[in-house]
């Protein structure tokens, strides 16, 4: 099992790097929902730094494609190829960029709805990529049981917030046009009338997001962490002092130093919203009343 994690500098990566195996990063071009866009040189930095750590760079390319993509798609891996990196994209076009240069072996699908059963995980396996993720709307226990159905790895979220809604359109801008207003967009979230929820939107260069409006947080299955290859704690709209407390947390219930249920106080005493979200909930299909 290794750990991975998102970044908000590259001073931060400094003072995590000890802590985790790999960092995911990436490019305002080529992904979405970025803590931060680095440009080629930063990556190329941070490529340097993970080589010489020895640890992992996991590029993201999470932008749904369209035909005008693939050159720059093409042209931007090109520029990062590396044993040491591998690419986490949700559109299985990235994939086939990468067979086409031979590097689909680098490739992790990292879609959040996709992939639900064990069957469609496993399939997966005979394109030889090289690991994917599973529906964050499903129960944990599905995700375990598909993983020990097979031989493919697995990268799995295990704490952050989760989009719940994408839109290529630019909403914020569009409410700003039509409403004569200017949006300050830092740490932006909605709330409806009659809820007390404030769900997390942001706007990038490929569209609008909004998130729910808790992070997900699987420290209650802990021990079932080392079923999975690769762990992913994303910090996007968390602090880096916060995220910071919550890696140890996580680390320490992983190394054993601190029981699953105080590591659950601990996360409580943080003061972030919970919900368990799919984590235990089985899907029913119920039949159409008439």
């Amino acid at each position: 099992m290794k750990v991975i994690t998102t970044i908000s500098s590259l001073s931060n990566l400094n003072s995590i790097i000890d802590l985790i195996d790999g960092v995911m990063v990436g490019n305002s071009d080529f992904a979405t929902n970025l803590n931060v866009s680095f440009t080629n040189e930063e990556l190329e930095k941070i490529l340097h730094f993970c080589v010489l750590n020895n640890k992992l760079m996991f590029l993201k390319i999470d932008l749904y494609m369209e035909s005008k993509d693939i050159e720059k798609v093409t042209n931007f891996i090109k520029k990062f190829i590396d044993n040491h990196i591998y690419y986490v994209g949700i559109d299985i076009g990235v994939y086939q960029i990468l067979k086409d240069l031979n590097l689909e072996h680098h490739f992790i699908y990292d879609n959040p709805t996709m992939i639900a059963n064990k069957e469609d995980f496993n399939f997966l396996a005979s394109l030889n990529m090289h690991a994917s993720s599973m529906s964050y709307e499903i129960p944990f226990k599905d995700v375990i049981i598909s993983k020990n159905y097979s031989s493919l790895p697995m990268f799995y979220k295990v704490f952050g917030y989760q989009k719940m809604f994408h839109s290529k359109r630019k909403l914020l801008s569009l409410y700003e046009e039509y409403s004569h207003t200017s949006i300050d967009r830092s740490n932006l979230s909605l709330k409806e009338a009659l809820r007390n929820d404030k769900y997390k939107i942001i706007e990038d260069n490929h569209g609008t997001t909004i998130f729910r409006h808790y992070p997900l947080c699987y420290l209650k299955e802990a021990l079932l962490f080392n079923k999975i290859d690769y762990i992913f704690l994303d910090s996007l709209n968390i602090s880096d002092d916060l995220f910071l407390k919550i890696l140890n947390i996580y680390l320490n219930t992983i190394n054993n130093k601190i029981m699953v249920e105080d590591a659950f106080d601990l996360y409580l005493d943080l003061n972030l919203d919970y919900e368990d979200g799919f984590i235990y909930l089985d899907t029913v299909y119920q039949k159409e009343e008439f």
